[in-house]
Protein backbone atom coordinates (compact mmCIF):
# COMPACT_ATOMS: atom_id res chain seq x y z
CA UNK A 1 0.00 0.00 0.00
CA UNK A 2 1.48 3.58 -1.08
CA UNK A 3 1.94 5.72 1.51
CA UNK A 4 2.02 9.02 -0.14
CA UNK A 5 0.40 10.45 -3.61
CA UNK A 6 1.59 12.34 -6.27
CA UNK A 7 -0.47 14.87 -7.47
CA UNK A 8 0.49 17.03 -10.62
CA UNK A 9 -0.03 20.67 -10.60
CA UNK A 10 -1.78 21.30 -14.42
CA UNK A 11 -0.75 24.34 -16.02
CA UNK A 12 -2.67 23.19 -19.56
CA UNK A 13 -5.60 22.09 -20.19
CA UNK A 14 -4.11 18.90 -21.45
CA UNK A 15 -2.30 18.31 -18.42
CA UNK A 16 -5.14 18.81 -16.37
CA UNK A 17 -7.35 15.93 -18.09
CA UNK A 18 -4.35 13.78 -17.35
CA UNK A 19 -3.77 14.86 -14.17
CA UNK A 20 -7.78 14.12 -13.01
CA UNK A 21 -7.60 10.66 -14.77
CA UNK A 22 -4.71 9.99 -12.42
CA UNK A 23 -6.75 11.11 -9.87
CA UNK A 24 -9.83 9.11 -10.45
CA UNK A 25 -7.34 6.17 -11.13
CA UNK A 26 -5.98 6.04 -7.58
CA UNK A 27 -8.92 6.40 -5.64
CA UNK A 28 -10.65 3.31 -7.81
CA UNK A 29 -7.51 1.42 -6.96
CA UNK A 30 -7.85 2.48 -3.24
CA UNK A 31 -11.12 1.93 -2.87
CA UNK A 32 -10.73 -1.75 -4.23
CA UNK A 33 -7.95 -2.64 -1.78
CA UNK A 34 -9.27 -2.26 1.32
CA UNK A 35 -12.66 -3.59 -0.29
CA UNK A 36 -14.49 -0.66 0.54
CA UNK A 37 -17.10 0.48 -1.84
CA UNK A 38 -17.98 3.77 -1.65
CA UNK A 39 -20.29 4.85 -4.45
CA UNK A 40 -20.94 8.05 -3.20
CA UNK A 41 -17.28 9.16 -3.58
CA UNK A 42 -16.86 7.10 -7.23
CA UNK A 43 -19.68 8.36 -8.93
CA UNK A 44 -18.55 11.91 -7.68
CA UNK A 45 -15.36 12.02 -8.95
CA UNK A 46 -16.30 10.79 -12.52
CA UNK A 47 -18.81 13.82 -12.30
CA UNK A 48 -15.72 15.60 -11.43
CA UNK A 49 -13.52 14.45 -13.97
CA UNK A 50 -16.24 14.55 -16.62
CA UNK A 51 -17.63 17.55 -15.83
CA UNK A 52 -14.18 19.37 -15.54
CA UNK A 53 -13.06 17.94 -18.71
CA UNK A 54 -15.69 18.93 -20.49
CA UNK A 55 -15.20 22.50 -19.56
CA UNK A 56 -11.63 22.77 -20.60
CA UNK A 57 -12.69 22.38 -24.39
CA UNK A 58 -10.93 25.19 -25.64
CA UNK A 59 -12.79 27.60 -27.75
CA UNK A 60 -11.40 27.72 -31.60
CA UNK A 61 -8.64 31.14 -31.59
CA UNK A 62 -7.24 32.42 -35.48
CA UNK A 63 -3.96 32.23 -35.88
CA UNK A 64 -1.59 34.70 -38.09
CA UNK A 65 -1.92 33.18 -41.63
CA UNK A 66 1.07 34.88 -42.39
CA UNK A 67 3.65 33.00 -40.02
CA UNK A 68 4.32 30.00 -41.43
CA UNK A 69 5.27 28.38 -38.45
CA UNK A 70 1.79 28.70 -36.52
CA UNK A 71 0.75 25.39 -36.72
CA UNK A 72 0.31 24.61 -32.96
CA UNK A 73 -3.01 25.42 -31.38
CA UNK A 74 -2.78 27.85 -29.24
CA UNK A 75 -5.14 28.16 -26.20
CA UNK A 76 -6.12 30.39 -23.86
CA UNK A 77 -5.61 30.25 -19.99
CA UNK A 78 -8.65 28.92 -17.65
CA UNK A 79 -10.07 31.25 -15.49
CA UNK A 80 -9.01 28.65 -12.24
CA UNK A 81 -5.21 29.00 -13.92
CA UNK A 82 -5.49 32.47 -13.83
CA UNK A 83 -6.68 32.84 -10.04
CA UNK A 84 -4.63 29.70 -8.63
CA UNK A 85 -1.52 31.11 -6.42
CA UNK A 86 0.60 27.73 -6.52
CA UNK A 87 0.28 27.35 -9.97
CA UNK A 88 4.70 27.38 -11.20
CA UNK A 89 3.20 28.02 -14.72
CA UNK A 90 5.82 30.49 -17.02
CA UNK A 91 4.43 34.01 -17.21
CA UNK A 92 1.80 34.33 -20.02
CA UNK A 93 2.30 37.32 -22.98
CA UNK A 94 -0.69 39.19 -23.66
CA UNK A 95 -1.89 40.79 -26.93
CA UNK A 96 -3.74 43.90 -27.34
CA UNK A 97 -7.43 43.43 -28.79
CA UNK A 98 -8.44 44.81 -31.79
CA UNK A 99 -11.06 47.51 -31.78
CA UNK A 100 -13.93 45.65 -33.85
CA UNK A 101 -13.39 42.67 -31.62
CA UNK A 102 -15.99 42.36 -28.79
CA UNK A 103 -14.03 39.24 -26.79
CA UNK A 104 -11.98 40.24 -23.50
CA UNK A 105 -8.04 39.28 -24.48
CA UNK A 106 -7.12 36.24 -23.40
CA UNK A 107 -3.21 35.58 -22.37
CA UNK A 108 -1.88 33.42 -24.63
CA UNK A 109 0.24 30.31 -22.94
CA UNK A 110 2.66 28.20 -24.93
CA UNK A 111 2.29 24.66 -25.38
CA UNK A 112 4.39 22.20 -23.33
CA UNK A 113 7.33 21.63 -25.14
CA UNK A 114 7.07 24.33 -27.31
CA UNK A 115 10.08 27.05 -27.82
CA UNK A 116 8.50 29.35 -30.15
CA UNK A 117 6.89 32.65 -29.36
CA UNK A 118 3.44 33.18 -29.79
CA UNK A 119 3.09 36.67 -29.75
CA UNK A 120 2.42 37.18 -33.37
CA UNK A 121 -1.16 36.09 -33.38
CA UNK A 122 -3.91 38.45 -34.96
CA UNK A 123 -7.32 38.49 -32.02
CA UNK A 124 -10.44 36.58 -32.96
CA UNK A 125 -12.59 37.61 -35.42
CA UNK A 126 -15.94 38.52 -34.48
CA UNK A 127 -18.65 39.58 -37.01
CA UNK A 128 -20.15 42.56 -36.60
CA UNK A 129 -23.97 43.15 -36.03
CA UNK A 130 -26.05 42.87 -39.37
CA UNK A 131 -23.65 41.87 -41.59
CA UNK A 132 -22.54 37.93 -42.43
CA UNK A 133 -18.87 39.22 -43.24
CA UNK A 134 -16.45 38.57 -40.25
CA UNK A 135 -14.52 41.84 -39.99
CA UNK A 136 -11.05 42.23 -41.10
CA UNK A 137 -8.53 41.19 -38.31
CA UNK A 138 -6.11 43.80 -37.43
CA UNK A 139 -2.98 43.05 -36.18
CA UNK A 140 -2.22 44.86 -32.61
CA UNK A 141 1.38 45.15 -33.58
CA UNK A 142 1.09 46.94 -37.10
CA UNK A 143 -2.26 48.70 -35.90
CA UNK A 144 -1.02 51.62 -35.11
CA UNK A 145 0.61 52.75 -38.41
CA UNK A 146 -1.46 53.37 -41.87
CA UNK A 147 -0.17 51.14 -44.54
CA UNK A 148 2.77 52.31 -46.30
CA UNK A 149 3.36 55.05 -43.54
CA UNK A 150 7.28 55.92 -42.67
CA UNK A 151 6.77 58.13 -39.96
CA UNK A 152 7.21 57.27 -36.22
CA UNK A 153 8.75 54.21 -35.22
CA UNK A 154 8.48 50.66 -36.74
CA UNK A 155 8.42 47.38 -34.54
CA UNK A 156 10.47 44.41 -35.79
CA UNK A 157 8.96 41.25 -35.18
CA UNK A 158 9.71 37.73 -36.63
CA UNK A 159 8.38 34.26 -35.70
CA UNK A 160 11.35 32.76 -33.10
CA UNK A 161 12.12 36.55 -31.44
CA UNK A 162 11.08 38.65 -28.94
CA UNK A 163 9.69 42.09 -29.82
CA UNK A 164 12.49 44.32 -30.44
CA UNK A 165 12.61 48.08 -29.26
CA UNK A 166 11.34 50.12 -31.46
CA UNK A 167 14.54 51.98 -33.50
CA UNK A 168 14.43 55.67 -33.91
CA UNK A 169 13.62 56.81 -38.01
CA UNK A 170 17.46 57.34 -39.40
CA UNK A 171 17.77 61.00 -41.13
CA UNK A 172 20.82 62.24 -43.31
CA UNK A 173 22.01 65.81 -42.62
CA UNK A 174 20.10 67.33 -45.36
CA UNK A 175 17.02 66.06 -43.78
CA UNK A 176 16.35 62.74 -46.21
CA UNK A 177 15.16 59.63 -44.85
CA UNK A 178 17.82 56.73 -45.74
CA UNK A 179 15.10 54.74 -47.08
CA UNK A 180 14.41 57.27 -50.07
CA UNK A 181 15.92 57.50 -53.02
CA UNK A 182 18.55 60.52 -52.51
CA UNK A 183 17.33 63.78 -54.58
CA UNK A 184 20.18 64.41 -57.69
CA UNK A 185 21.39 67.49 -57.33
CA UNK A 186 20.82 70.88 -60.09
CA UNK A 187 22.21 70.23 -63.06
CA UNK A 188 24.84 73.51 -63.08
CA UNK A 189 24.31 75.88 -66.10
CA UNK A 190 27.18 76.90 -67.70
CA UNK A 191 26.70 80.29 -68.63
CA UNK A 192 28.84 81.98 -71.76
CA UNK A 193 32.02 84.36 -70.55
CA UNK A 194 30.74 87.97 -70.31
CA UNK A 195 32.51 90.26 -72.91
CA UNK A 196 32.15 92.50 -75.55
CA UNK A 197 32.88 92.07 -79.06
CA UNK A 198 35.76 93.73 -80.02
CA UNK A 199 36.77 94.78 -83.94
CA UNK A 200 40.20 95.30 -84.75
CA UNK A 201 41.72 96.97 -87.84
CA UNK A 202 45.28 96.08 -88.53
CA UNK A 203 46.07 97.09 -91.83
CA UNK A 204 43.94 96.56 -94.46
CA UNK A 205 42.14 93.24 -92.83
CA UNK A 206 39.54 93.80 -90.10
CA UNK A 207 38.90 91.27 -86.95
CA UNK A 208 35.97 90.34 -85.00
CA UNK A 209 36.39 88.96 -81.42
CA UNK A 210 33.64 87.27 -79.71
CA UNK A 211 34.04 86.16 -75.75
CA UNK A 212 34.52 82.49 -76.15
CA UNK A 213 36.46 79.94 -73.91
CA UNK A 214 39.64 80.16 -75.36
CA UNK A 215 41.38 82.21 -78.53
CA UNK A 216 40.61 80.37 -81.58
CA UNK A 217 40.00 81.36 -84.99
CA UNK A 218 36.02 80.47 -86.22
CA UNK A 219 36.38 81.29 -89.88
CA UNK A 220 38.29 84.02 -91.70
CA UNK A 221 38.29 87.52 -90.20
CA UNK A 222 35.77 85.99 -86.99
CA UNK A 223 37.87 85.02 -84.04
CA UNK A 224 37.10 84.06 -80.02
CA UNK A 225 38.94 84.98 -77.25
CA UNK A 226 39.18 84.50 -73.78
CA UNK A 227 38.38 87.73 -71.24
CA UNK A 228 41.60 88.20 -69.47
CA UNK A 229 41.79 88.60 -66.07
CA UNK A 230 45.27 89.87 -65.68
CA UNK A 231 47.92 92.20 -68.05
CA UNK A 232 49.94 89.08 -68.28
CA UNK A 233 47.26 86.79 -69.39
CA UNK A 234 46.05 89.85 -71.70
CA UNK A 235 49.60 89.90 -73.22
CA UNK A 236 49.83 86.50 -73.84
CA UNK A 237 46.76 86.15 -75.98
CA UNK A 238 47.84 89.38 -77.83
CA UNK A 239 51.09 87.90 -78.61
CA UNK A 240 49.49 84.60 -79.48
CA UNK A 241 46.82 85.76 -82.08
CA UNK A 242 49.92 87.75 -83.66
CA UNK A 243 51.95 84.51 -84.03
CA UNK A 244 48.65 82.40 -85.60
CA UNK A 245 48.12 85.16 -88.37
CA UNK A 246 49.74 83.96 -91.89
CA UNK A 247 53.31 85.98 -92.49
CA UNK A 248 52.80 88.96 -94.96
CA UNK A 249 49.44 89.79 -94.06
CA UNK A 250 50.28 92.85 -91.86
CA UNK A 251 53.11 93.88 -89.67
CA UNK A 252 52.30 95.51 -86.18
CA UNK A 253 53.77 98.44 -85.25
CA UNK A 254 55.40 99.51 -81.72
CA UNK A 255 52.76 99.77 -78.97
CA UNK A 256 50.33 97.84 -81.26
CA UNK A 257 50.27 94.28 -78.70
CA UNK A 258 49.83 96.64 -76.38
CA UNK A 259 46.36 97.71 -77.81
CA UNK A 260 45.53 94.55 -78.41
CA UNK A 261 45.75 93.60 -75.28
CA UNK A 262 43.83 96.29 -73.43
CA UNK A 263 41.30 95.62 -75.83
CA UNK A 264 41.15 91.47 -74.42
CA UNK A 265 41.63 93.00 -70.81
CA UNK A 266 38.60 95.51 -70.80
CA UNK A 267 36.57 92.97 -72.36
CA UNK A 268 34.22 95.82 -73.91
CA UNK A 269 32.29 96.21 -76.90
CA UNK A 270 35.14 98.36 -78.38
CA UNK A 271 36.53 99.37 -82.10
CA UNK A 272 40.13 99.90 -82.60
CA UNK A 273 43.09 100.67 -85.20
CA UNK A 274 45.79 98.75 -84.40
CA UNK A 275 49.30 100.51 -85.48
CA UNK A 276 50.82 98.56 -88.22
CA UNK A 277 52.14 98.30 -91.79
CA UNK A 278 50.27 97.86 -94.63
CA UNK A 279 51.52 96.77 -98.26
CA UNK A 280 51.44 99.50 -101.02
CA UNK A 281 54.40 98.18 -103.56
CA UNK A 282 55.92 94.42 -103.81
CA UNK A 283 58.38 93.35 -106.41
CA UNK A 284 60.86 90.53 -106.96
CA UNK A 285 62.88 90.11 -110.04
CA UNK A 286 64.82 86.60 -110.92
CA UNK A 287 68.63 87.09 -110.70
CA UNK A 288 68.50 84.89 -114.29
CA UNK A 289 70.67 88.05 -116.10
CA UNK A 290 73.08 89.28 -113.14
CA UNK A 291 76.35 87.96 -112.46
CA UNK A 292 77.70 86.31 -109.49
CA UNK A 293 79.12 89.40 -108.53
CA UNK A 294 76.77 92.01 -109.11
CA UNK A 295 74.16 89.49 -107.21
CA UNK A 296 76.14 89.81 -103.99
CA UNK A 297 76.48 93.65 -104.08
CA UNK A 298 73.06 94.00 -104.68
CA UNK A 299 72.06 91.59 -101.64
CA UNK A 300 74.11 93.93 -99.34
CA UNK A 301 72.87 97.61 -100.51
CA UNK A 302 69.13 96.15 -100.35
CA UNK A 303 70.86 94.69 -96.62
CA UNK A 304 71.90 98.24 -95.73
CA UNK A 305 67.87 99.90 -96.61
CA UNK A 306 66.30 96.99 -94.89
CA UNK A 307 64.17 97.87 -91.54
CA UNK A 308 64.52 101.83 -92.69
CA UNK A 309 61.36 104.25 -92.15
CA UNK A 310 61.34 107.10 -94.03
CA UNK A 311 59.27 109.82 -92.20
CA UNK A 312 56.19 111.21 -94.03
CA UNK A 313 57.33 113.94 -97.21
CA UNK A 314 61.09 112.88 -96.31
CA UNK A 315 63.18 112.10 -99.87
CA UNK A 316 64.43 109.00 -99.89
CA UNK A 317 68.55 108.61 -101.80
CA UNK A 318 70.24 106.02 -102.62
CA UNK A 319 73.90 106.44 -102.12
CA UNK A 320 73.40 108.61 -98.84
CA UNK A 321 70.77 105.50 -97.33
CA UNK A 322 73.07 102.81 -99.04
CA UNK A 323 76.54 104.36 -98.22
CA UNK A 324 79.69 104.44 -100.21
CA UNK A 325 80.57 101.16 -101.63
CA UNK A 326 83.90 99.65 -100.28
CA UNK A 327 85.26 96.48 -98.45
CA UNK A 328 84.87 97.66 -95.52
CA UNK A 329 81.32 97.88 -95.95
CA UNK A 330 80.88 94.75 -96.91
CA UNK A 331 80.76 95.03 -100.96
CA UNK A 332 83.09 93.06 -103.55
CA UNK A 333 84.76 94.03 -106.48
CA UNK A 334 82.32 93.24 -109.87
CA UNK A 335 81.18 94.78 -113.31
CA UNK A 336 80.95 98.52 -113.81
CA UNK A 337 79.69 99.68 -117.18
CA UNK A 338 81.51 102.48 -118.08
CA UNK A 339 80.66 103.93 -121.67
CA UNK A 340 79.98 100.80 -123.97
CA UNK A 341 82.17 98.50 -121.85
CA UNK A 342 82.42 96.52 -118.34
CA UNK A 343 84.94 97.15 -115.69
CA UNK A 344 86.49 95.87 -112.50
CA UNK A 345 85.75 98.32 -109.40
CA UNK A 346 84.39 97.08 -105.44
CA UNK A 347 80.33 97.06 -105.57
CA UNK A 348 80.12 96.62 -109.32
CA UNK A 349 76.63 95.01 -110.08
CA UNK A 350 74.83 97.60 -107.56
CA UNK A 351 72.65 99.16 -110.03
CA UNK A 352 70.28 95.25 -109.99
CA UNK A 353 69.94 96.64 -106.49
CA UNK A 354 68.51 100.69 -107.47
CA UNK A 355 66.37 99.32 -110.28
CA UNK A 356 64.44 97.04 -107.94
CA UNK A 357 63.97 100.22 -105.67
CA UNK A 358 62.74 101.75 -108.91
CA UNK A 359 60.42 98.61 -109.43
CA UNK A 360 58.79 99.07 -106.11
CA UNK A 361 58.17 102.78 -106.05
CA UNK A 362 56.66 103.47 -109.59
CA UNK A 363 54.21 101.46 -107.83
CA UNK A 364 53.28 103.82 -105.62
CA UNK A 365 53.03 107.30 -107.35
CA UNK A 366 55.50 109.05 -105.12
CA UNK A 367 57.09 111.99 -106.59
CA UNK A 368 60.47 110.59 -108.29
CA UNK A 369 63.08 113.44 -108.06
CA UNK A 370 66.38 111.47 -109.55
CA UNK A 371 66.31 109.04 -111.93
CA UNK A 372 68.85 107.76 -114.55
CA UNK A 373 68.95 104.96 -117.27
CA UNK A 374 72.12 102.69 -118.45
CA UNK A 375 73.50 103.48 -121.24
CA UNK A 376 72.83 100.17 -122.70
CA UNK A 377 69.55 98.44 -122.02
CA UNK A 378 69.41 96.20 -118.74
CA UNK A 379 68.64 92.52 -119.80
CA UNK A 380 66.93 92.15 -116.43
CA UNK A 381 63.97 94.46 -116.69
CA UNK A 382 61.75 96.09 -119.39
CA UNK A 383 63.21 98.81 -121.69
CA UNK A 384 63.26 102.25 -119.51
CA UNK A 385 62.47 100.46 -115.88
CA UNK A 386 65.83 100.55 -114.95
CA UNK A 387 67.79 102.62 -113.11
CA UNK A 388 71.66 102.91 -112.51
CA UNK A 389 73.64 104.88 -109.81
CA UNK A 390 77.35 105.60 -109.07
CA UNK A 391 78.32 107.04 -105.90
CA UNK A 392 78.86 110.65 -105.93
CA UNK A 393 77.98 110.87 -109.63
CA UNK A 394 74.44 108.78 -110.14
CA UNK A 395 71.75 109.17 -108.01
CA UNK A 396 68.31 107.63 -107.55
CA UNK A 397 65.80 110.24 -105.23
CA UNK A 398 61.87 110.15 -104.46
CA UNK A 399 59.77 111.68 -101.66
CA UNK A 400 57.66 110.04 -99.34
CA UNK A 401 53.88 110.79 -98.84
CA UNK A 402 51.80 111.48 -95.70
CA UNK A 403 52.90 108.15 -93.64
CA UNK A 404 55.70 106.66 -92.31
CA UNK A 405 57.20 104.26 -95.16
CA UNK A 406 58.91 101.02 -93.91
CA UNK A 407 61.66 99.14 -96.36
CA UNK A 408 61.81 95.42 -96.39
CA UNK A 409 64.06 93.36 -98.07
CA UNK A 410 63.01 90.28 -100.13
CA UNK A 411 65.61 87.39 -100.74
CA UNK A 412 65.08 84.22 -102.36
CA UNK A 413 68.11 81.51 -103.79
CA UNK A 414 66.78 82.70 -107.37
CA UNK A 415 65.41 86.16 -107.47
CA UNK A 416 66.08 89.51 -104.82
CA UNK A 417 63.07 92.45 -104.01
CA UNK A 418 61.95 95.10 -102.14
CA UNK A 419 58.51 95.54 -100.47
CA UNK A 420 56.91 98.85 -99.12
CA UNK A 421 54.64 99.40 -96.07
CA UNK A 422 52.82 101.89 -95.20
CA UNK A 423 52.14 103.23 -91.49
CA UNK A 424 48.08 102.56 -90.92
CA UNK A 425 47.48 105.18 -87.88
Amino acid sequence: MRSEHRFIDPYTPTEALLSKGFILSEVIRLTYEKRKIFIGTTVLCALLFFGTAAGAAPPVTTVNPSVSDNNVPVYPATPAQASDPKSNASPSLTTQSSPASTQNPAALIPFAGDTRATTDTKPNVTTPPGSTTPASPVNPLTSGSASGSTSGTTQNQTPGNSPTVPLPTQTLPNGQNPTEKPTPPPLEVVHPPKGGTVILHISDNTFTFTAGEALSQLEPGKWSYRPAISPKEAAEEANNFISWVPEGSFRLREGAVDRIAKAFLDAKDSELTIPSWRVIADTLIPLTHVSVSGGQNSSTALGKIDGLVLPPKAIFSFNRDVGPRTEETGFISGNVLQGNQYVREVGGGICFASTIVHQAVAQTGFDILEHHHHSIRAPYVEPGGDATVYYGVFDYRFRNGDYDLLFEKRETPEALGLRLWQAVE
